[in-house]
């Protein structure tokens, strides 16, 4: 019973941002130690991804290989991070003033920005996987979503939410500066297995990517919103894996 009880933090988060089948999960804003361990579920979800990978890479080649992995790495999440992206463009690109703004984002309708944000987003992590095989590939798929998750949590401890209420308003207000520092020095010490000594510069750039997206909705919303770390994490996943595809020529991970 006890144990169980320690699991509970993991088994909200993987609740919150995965479908995976861990019970029904109340909806509401996770307690701080849970939202810390939210590199541990994009871990766990990209080791489902590199059994996925395994699989497939018996029966079919590169191309639609990359294309399944990269739906399923969409369907495991439910599509949580790329709603956050479509609401995050379609709200940022929105003409007018932040309320204008923050309206289109709260808007159910996927909008052009939207869907061009998305339809990017994927054909960049399905053209970058797809040039990927070996060590680069393994890494690229076991680092780039726990590294996107631990960079997401720096823009939570720095920024204020553009809303007050609102789940992502109070999942904001749990994260402490120090907790979110210490978090991302870990994963980037964990991105040394795969790539030594470059491994650390992977977990900076998803870091920089959450930033560089949660200060723009700053300039143009006053804050973030839940939607914008999820776009922040699909970006920087797309950061991981290019900057992986990046090396299959310079060969600076390697």
């Amino acid at each position: 019973m006890i144990g169980f009880r320690a699991l509970e933090p993991l088994l909200d988060a993987l609740g919150l941002l995965t479908v995976l089948p861990v019970g029904r999960r109340p909806l509401v804003a996770p307690a701080g130690a849970t939202t810390l361990l939210f590199p541990l579920v994009g871990g766990i979800v990209g080791g489902l991804l590199l059994g996925l990978d395994w699989l497939l890479g018996h029966v079919l080649p590169a191309a639609p290989r990359a294309a399944l992995v990269v739906v399923a790495w969409a369907i495991a999440t439910g599509g949580l991070h790329l709603d956050g992206l479509a609401d995050t463009a379609d709200g940022l690109m929105a003409a007018g003033d932040r309320r204008r703004r923050l309206e289109a984002m709260a808007d159910p309708r996927v909008g052009a920005f939207g869907a061009l944000a998305v339809v990017g987003l994927l054909l960049l992590k399905w053209s970058a996987l797809s040039s990927l095989s070996g060590h680069l590939r393994l890494g690229a798929l076991a680092l780039a979503p726990a590294l996107s998750r631990a960079a997401a949590l720096l823009p939570m401890a720095i920024i204020p939410p553009a809303r007050p209420e609102g789940m992502g308003a109070e999942v904001m207000r749990r994260v402490g500066l120090s907790s979110a520092l210490l978090v991302n020095a870990g994963a980037a010490a964990i991105a040394l297995a795969p790539f030594f000594p470059a491994g650390p510069s992977l977990a900076m750039s998803a870091a920089l990517a959450a930033l560089g997206t949660a200060f723009l909705a700053y300039r143009r919303l006053g804050g973030v919103t839940g939607d914008v770390l999820g776009a922040a994490i699909e970006i920087g996943e797309a950061v991981v894996l290019l900057l992986c595809a990046a090396s299959v020529e310079r060969r600076w991970l390697l």
